[in-house]
């Protein structure tokens, strides 16, 4: 005779009620439409970008704000490893540490990009 084990349920996924995006990220979509044969869109494709809110608003921070490392990778359009990189070779400015965490300064970055 056959022993029956009992049944192993799994238990159901909840559907989270968290938003969507973490906080302090703003987020674009916008549907790619077709403009015709040919023209490589696609009407059900969406293209989605996360830009950190310190890089979207980055002209408004104070010259004295600092920025963490994914901000200054966006600003150059550089990897994180880059901006490590550039730092040692005297490109960017060095960062400065507040406890354990790594930022550099806004308007140090601004003399970078104006190119000064």
């Amino acid at each position: 005779m056959r022993s029956t084990s009992p049944t192993i349920t799994r238990p159901r996924r909840r559907t989270s009620t968290a938003p969507a995006d973490p906080p302090g990220i703003v987020t674009h979509a916008a549907h790619l439409q077709s403009a015709g044969p040919g023209s490589g869109g696609d009407d059900r494709s969406t293209h989605r970008s996360v830009i950190p809110t310190a890089l979207a608003g980055f002209d408004s921070l104070p010259d004295c704000a600092h920025v963490r490392l994914p901000v200054v990778a966006a600003l150059f359009a550089c990897s994180t490893a880059t901006v490590w990189r550039r730092c040692k070779t005297g490109a960017l400015p060095p960062p400065v540490k507040f406890g354990g965490t790594t930022a550099w300064n806004v308007g140090s970055l601004r003399a970078v990009l104006a190119g000064e």
